[in-house]
């Protein structure tokens, strides 16, 4: 099966839907686009790569944490409307056991936007891979018909990294379709 992807890269005046914050300052790029193995990623949901370039990993929205596995640089945060977002850094990670993370929040924890989640040092972690990605996924991505992201350049807590298209809402059970009459099988209206 062929994966296609509902990331698109287009500019701010064309961006439409609900704008998400940057989860950390770097340069965004495609996950399709990266060497390696990606298919994680893939088939996890639909988002985009940061190469980071500061210090701090904040909340892209305000929610829940519902997991935190610091040592493979992993948090996943939920909204109110049930959405989930993960936020990892590359699966090579692993086994260098979270060097140069430190985590800020645990599981249950209520966060806002732009609340730190993770405190993160650049120059261990660039020792053992360069350069350093943090991969932001909105993991359900039934309802939406796109992801635009509109910046090839994020600063943390100023800019949206991407914003959700939803779908159009489908018609509800029960509702009367419109029709339009077949011109070639209507009688015509007969003159008193």
């Amino acid at each position: 099966m062929l994966f296609h992807s509902i990331v698109n890269f287009t500019t701010p005046d064309l961006a439409k839907g609900i704008k998400i914050g940057a989860p950390v300052s770097g340069k965004v790029f495609n996950i399709a686009k990266l060497a390696g193995n990606q298919s994680f990623y893939k088939r996890a949901g639909e988002g985009v790569a940061i190469k980071m370039e500061g210090h701090q990993v904040n909340s892209p929205i305000s929610g829940t944490v519902i997991d935190i596995t610091p040592s493979h640089g992993k948090v996943i945060i939920q909204a109110k409307n049930k959405l989930r977002f993960l936020l990892q850094f590359s699966f090579e990670y692993i086994q260098f056991n979270g060097i140069g993370i430190k985590p800020l929040v645990t599981i249950g924890q209520a966060v806002n936007i732009n609340d730190p989640l993770l405190v993160v040092d650049l120059y261990k972690m660039n020792q053992h891979m360069k350069p350093v990605y943090l991969y932001f996924i909105l993991l359900d991505v039934k309802a939406f018909k796109s992801i635009e992201v509109f910046h090839k350049h994020v600063q943390i807590g100023s800019d949206p990294v991407f914003s959700l298209v939803p779908k159009p809402a489908a018609p509800k059970a029960g509702t009367p379709k419109a029709t339009t009459p077949n011109i070639s099988t209507a009688k015509p209206i007969k003159k008193k």
